[in-house]
C-alpha cells in the first residue's frame, strides 16, 4: 500500500513531542513490512532540517507560516502541504492524519475528506473537551465532519474515548482503540547487577511543567548530599522549567554534579536510554509517555507518578517504580532503591523488556495498522 502520514510539526530537538515519536515508528514498521509510506509535517522556515527531510527516515518537512500569533502550534500552517493534500488520491492509497486543532492536520483532513481519500485519524489526547471558543468554533465547522467520516478514530486509551465524547455528545465515531508501540531494539549493553561503577538515573523528556523536571533534580540533589553513588542526567528541550531546574540543583550542595545535557533528536533517544541504567519521570496526568515505553524496550526499569497512564502497566509487570504524583520523598526513596541494588534493577528491566515485546511492540502495532488500513479501503 502507498499510505501518507500527516503530522503538524517537526523541528530539531522534536518540540512537539510524542505524536512525532509515535508517526515514525509507524513509518519504520509499516516500511519494514513492504509498504510505500511517507510521513509529512510543517518545519520552521530555514531550520537545519537535515534530519527531518530524510529519505532514509520517510520524513518530508514543508515551510511553515504562522498565522495566529501567540497560539503555538495550532496557529501555523503550510500551503505546500495543503496542496499535498489536494493531490493525495492520485498518489496514495490512504492517508493516517495525526489530528490535532490546528492549521496543518485538520486542513489536511478536511481536504482529503472532500477528495472522498481514505483516511484514518489518530488524535493523541489532543482533541478534548474544551471550553474555548476557537476549539468550539473549529469543532462545528471541521472537527466532528473529520471525525464522523474517517475509516478509523484511533483511541490511546478509554479515557481518551470517554473525553472525545464529551466533546461531541451523540456522535458515534468507528472508534478503534490503538495503543503506543515501540522497536525493542538489540541490546548492545546488557544491563548487569555485577558491572561496576556508579549507575547512572536518566530524566529524558521535554523540560514542561508538567513533566516536573525540577522535581526530579531535587531527588537527585537529596541523594547526593546523602552521599549515594549514583549519577544524575537531565536531558531535554528547554520549554520553560530550566530555570526552576538550575535553582533547584543549586539548592544542594552536589546539585552541581547533576549533568543537564543539550536535546537529542527522536532517532538517539533510545541510544541513549540504553546508555542508562534506569528511567526517572516524575510527569503528571501523562497519558501514555513514549519515552517510558523505550526506556523498558532498553532493558532499563522506570520510575513514574501514579497518575501516569503507564503506571498500571508498570506495576502489573513489576518493571518498575510507582510513586504518588506529589511525594518527593517517596521520589527519593525509589531512586535509592533502584541505585542501592541493582540485581532488583536488573531484573525489573528484563520484565520491562518481555512485556514491551509481548504487548506493545511495533509488531502487533504494524498489524493493526495494516488491518484498518486494507478495511478502510474496502
Amino acid at each position: 500500500m502507498k499510505v501518507l502520514q500527516v503530522v503538524t510539526w517537526v523541528a530539531p530537538g522534536n518540540p512537539f513531542g510524542g505524536p512525532v515519536r509515535v508517526a515514525l515508528n509507524h513509518v519504520q514498521e509499516l516500511r519494514r513490512r513492504g509498504h510505500d509510506v511517507r510521513l509529512v509535517a510543517a518545519q520552521p522556515r530555514r531550520a537545519a532540517r537535515g534530519r527531518w527531510s530524510s529519505s532514509e527516515l520517510g520524513v518530508q518537512g514543508f515551510d511553515a507560516f504562522r498565522v495566529l500569533p501567540g497560539a503555538g502550534f495550532s496557529g501555523v500552517t503550510s500551503p505546500k502541504i495543503l496542496r499535498l493534500a489536494w493531490r493525495a488520491g492520485r498518489r496514495v492509497d490512504l492517508v493516517h492524519v495525526h489530528l490535532a486543532r490546528d492549521l496543518v492536520t485538520l486542513p489536511f483532513a478536511a481536504i482529503v475528506r472532500w477528495r472522498k481519500v481514505p483516511y484514518v485519524v489518530q488524535c493523541h489526547g489532543m482533541v478534548d473537551a474544551s471550553s474555548r471558543r476557537s476549539a468550539r468554533a473549529l469543532d462545528a465547522l471541521l472537527t466532528r465532519r473529520v471525525l464522523r467520516s474517517a475509516a478509523a478514530v484511533f483511541v490511546l486509551t478509554d479515557h481518551e474515548r470517554e473525553e472525545m465524547e464529551k466533546a461531541f455528545p451523540g456522535e458515534s465515531f468507528a472508534y478503534q482503540q490503538l495503543p503506543n508501540g515501540v522497536p525493542v531494539p538489540e541490546l548492545e549493553r546488557p544491563a548487569s547487577c555485577t558491572a561496576g561503577g556508579a549507575p547512572e538515573i536518566l530524566f529524558c523528556s521535554r523540560l514542561h511543567p508538567r513533566k516536573r523536571p525540577a522535581l526530579f533534580a531535587r531527588a537527585a540533589v537529596a541523594l547526593l548530599d546523602r552521599g549515594v553513588e549514583a549519577e544524575f542526567a537531565i536531558v531535554g528541550s528547554d520549554e520553560g522549567e530550566l530555570p526552576a531546574v538550575r535553582i533547584a540543583l543549586a539548592t544542594g550542595e552536589h546539585g552541581g554534579e547533576v549533568t543537564v545535557e543539550e536535546s537529542i533528536e527522536p532517532d538517539a533517544v533510545a541510544e541513549r536510554l540504553a546508555r542508562c541504567d534506569a528511567l526517572v519521570l516524575p510527569s503528571v496526568e501523562e497519558p501514555f509517555p513514549m519515552v517510558v515505553l523505550e526506556a523498558l524496550a532498553a532493558s532499563r526499569p522506570v520510575v513514574v507518578t501514579d497518575t501516569c497512564g503507564l503506571a498500571s502497566f508498570v506495576t502489573d509487570n513489576r518493571c518498575g517504580i510507582v510513586v504518588p504524583g506529589d511525594d518527593l520523598d517517596a521520589l527519593i526513596a525509589a531512586v535509592d532503591r533502584l541505585v542501592t541494588d541493582p540485581c532488583e534493577r536488573v531484573a525489573m528491566g528484563a520484565r520491562g523488556r518481555s512485556a514491551v515485546d509481548e504487548h506493545l511492540g511495533m509488531r502487533r502495532i504494524g498489524e493493526q495498522l495494516e488491518q484498518t488500513y486494507r478495511t478502510a479501503r474496502q
